[in-house]
């Protein structure tokens, strides 16, 4: 599992349940994510919920532009 420090963006991997554990309850540290990128359908999928109209023959990349950022 990989951790984040919030402060200067350190990414660190736990390698043991005690430094899992360590991280986790160390509020400077935030555990990241799995980020695997978003298939095409999932993303077609995302803006058809959002109300966001879009060309079916759309590449990712245009979908993706289409998406609201966080």
């Amino acid at each position: 599992m990989k951790f984040k420090n919030k402060k200067n963006n350190e990414i660190v991997e736990a390698k043991s349940y005690a430094q899992e554990f360590a991280y986790s309850h160390n509020s400077e540290w935030e555990e990241m994510k799995d980020t695997k990128a978003p298939k095409v359908e999932e993303i077609k999928s995302k803006l058809t919920e959002l109300g966001i109209e879009y060309d079916d023959k759309a590449k990712k990349d245009e979908l993706l532009a289409l998406l609201p950022q966080k």
